[in-house]
């Protein structure tokens, strides 16, 4: 395991802005938003991991590979603001001389997802941008998935099993043949879940059909979850299925994008933004299952299902990106209304906000009975004001692949607003997002943080702010958090740093109450390289997401994207680094 030491002159020029630590008290919007309707998972059969591989496809025959594929970004056409709103925010600088002990391993890279695969998925992988990242951990075992490959490691970085397809590992058709050219299905987003209560991994994609010669996408979608028989990740999976074509709702037949899992006590929580294959948004797919039915291993699993619909013409929320909340070891469940499992979204309305949505499925117990009876509600907090963050400047550096082209070095993407990974640990919930923190000629993106508090009186939800604040870095900027939360409320965000004055690293921030130090988990080894880049606005794809996790031993992991030194393809030089915490 490589040891890296705190980068102490980041914790001195941190900054924290936040609002004063008063408690806002939302004003109650809170209504039985949506009707359940019943669906189910299928099981579908078994696989594994394949063992550790190197592949054997030689680098330089892939010069002349020109299948690249950039995943869509898909979002809503926001309503305009006359001018974009700068932050009301006050300076708190808080820092500490405590430093919390960590390490951390180089994960995934973009040559490791480009050239998974054994046997007929030798090579059939495409190039893609951005690696979105999956991450769960148990005391024994380290997974993740970035894109469209897996992989085991153990705590001190050693692999175990993989690189591994994502398609080989749910037994679909290769993404490409490179000799018969015939494409198989796209599959994107990976998420995972270690649940410490069953000990067993939950892996969730979706995927949707293609056109096997133009690769244009046709009707037949569904989300895949994955769960591990036993502990060992390494071991056998139990593969399930959810159809999401959906073909009944507004602008559907569908397929899922920027899916996202949760767990509370009995349940286990689907949220979904859904897209017509015409492009245009559908609504939000809510679903909800009894997770010991998986551990299990039924046949079939009973779906609990809310659909939201999108309603252009809302003028208080959009449900969108409802990101479902997970409880670390040791955080407490919220058993109030029969179990609630909690979501966190941004209203998406305007390109300014100065709001989020607490959403909760309630009666998540009698999803384990013949007859399972769920309610969703809403309430709105008022929040500091946040804004859609621009792309951000890059030190620039040796670029083969943009060199070669001719091309200057790109910026790269920072994101929305959407919220990130959601925590509910004692009676709290702790989210992030990306914002524009220097509106104008100088602008650059920081972390923003929020810890909400959701109460209920007369089984009305509401909500409220204990704390709030936004962690920006002079010059450059901060992209793609999440935290990750102990159950003693020591915290951990991952981000990207990129700026004029470094290049894309990974860091995080410590917090303990507060956030108290910063620090410099892996340092960017040149500039971002990537075929997404070089075109258009010249504006290269990152994120879309970043991850953490926390294990029973009470460490806090956190895998987020930089340029490593390492190995790389033609078209693209993006890698992850995997940090355990031991605050």
């Amino acid at each position: 395991m490589k040891r890296i030491g705190a980068f102490i002159s980041l914790v001195l020029i941190f900054s924290l802005f936040a609002t004063a630590l008063t408690v806002e008290t939302a004003t109650a919007k809170t209504t039985s938003v949506a009707q359940q309707t019943i669906t189910q998972f299928s099981q579908v059969g078994t696989s594994k991991l394949s063992s550790p591989t190197t592949s054997a496809v030689n680098l330089n025959s892939l010069k002349g590979d020109s299948i690249t594929k950039s995943s869509k970004k898909l979002t809503l056409p926001l309503k305009s603001t006359p001018t974009r709103a700068k932050l009301s925010v006050s300076t708190d600088i808080s820092t500490s001389s405590a430093s919390p002990a960590f390490s951390g391993f180089d994960g995934l890279t973009h040559r490791d997802q480009r050239l998974a695969g054994t046997g007929a998925y030798s090579n059939t992988q495409f190039s893609l941008e951005p690696p979105d990242q999956a991450l769960c951990v148990s005391d024994n075992f380290v997974f993740e998935a970035v894109n469209t490959a897996l992989a085991v490691y153990s705590p001190t970085g050693t692999l175990l099993s993989g690189p591994t397809a994502i398609s080989q590992f749910l037994g679909l058709t290769p993404e490409f043949d490179r000799v018969t050219k015939i494409r198989g299905p796209e599959v994107s987003d990976p998420r995972c879940y270690y649940d410490s209560d069953s000990d067993r991994f939950f892996l969730e994609i979706w995927s949707n059909e293609v056109n096997p010669i133009t690769g244009a996408q046709v009707p037949g979608s569904a989300i895949h979850l994955s769960v591990s028989q036993t502990g060992d990740p390494t071991g056998a999976w139990l593969q399930y299925t959810l159809p999401t074509t959906n073909s009944s709702q507004q602008d559907c037949p569908c397929f899922p994008d920027f899916t996202m899992i949760g767990a509370d006590k009995t349940g286990f929580h689907f949220s979904v933004n859904q897209f017509g294959i015409n492009g245009n948004f559908s609504g939000v797919d809510l679903y909800s299952s009894e997770k010991a039915a998986f551990v299990r291993g039924e046949a079939f699993v009973p779906v609990v299902n809310f659909y939201l619909p999108f309603d252009p013409t809302a003028t208080d929320v959009i449900p969108f990106t409802m990101q479902p909340s997970t409880t670390p070891p040791g955080g407490g469940y919220d058993n109030r209304n029969g179990g609630t499992e909690y979501f966190v979204s941004a209203p998406f309305v305007f390109n300014t906000e100065s709001s989020l949505v607490v959403w909760a499925i309630t009666n998540t117990s009698s999803l384990g009975s013949s007859s399972p009876s769920l309610t969703l509600s809403k309430t709105v907090v008022s929040t500091l004001a946040y804004t859609s963050s621009l792309p951000a400047v890059q030190k620039d550096g040796p670029r083969p692949y943009g060199e070669s082209l001719g091309l200057p070095a790109p910026r790269l993407d920072t994101g929305d607003y959407r919220t990130t990974q959601v925590s509910y640990v004692k009676g709290q919930l702790v989210t992030a997002l990306a914002t524009d923190v220097a509106p104008g000629a100088f602008a650059r993106t920081g972390a923003a943080f929020f810890i909400l508090t959701p109460s209920w009186s007369g089984g009305v939800l509401g909500a409220s702010v204990s704390r709030q604040g936004v962690l920006s870095f002079f010059n450059n900027s901060l992209t793609y958090p999440s935290i990750g939360v102990r159950a003693d409320g020591k915290a951990v965000m991952t981000m990207t740093l990129v700026g004029p004055d470094y290049f894309p690293s990974a860091v995080f921030g410590y917090f303990n109450g507060g956030f108290v130090s910063g620090h410099l988990a892996a340092a960017g080894a040149g500039p971002a390289d990537g075929f997404t880049g070089y075109g258009g606005a010249g504006v290269e794809r990152w994120g879309d997401y970043s991850a953490t996790s926390v294990s029973p031993n009470g460490k806090i992991w956190v895998s987020q994207e930089f340029i490593p030194n390492a190995p790389r393809t033609l078209f693209a030089n993006w890698g992850t680094h995997i940090t355990a915490v031991n605050p």
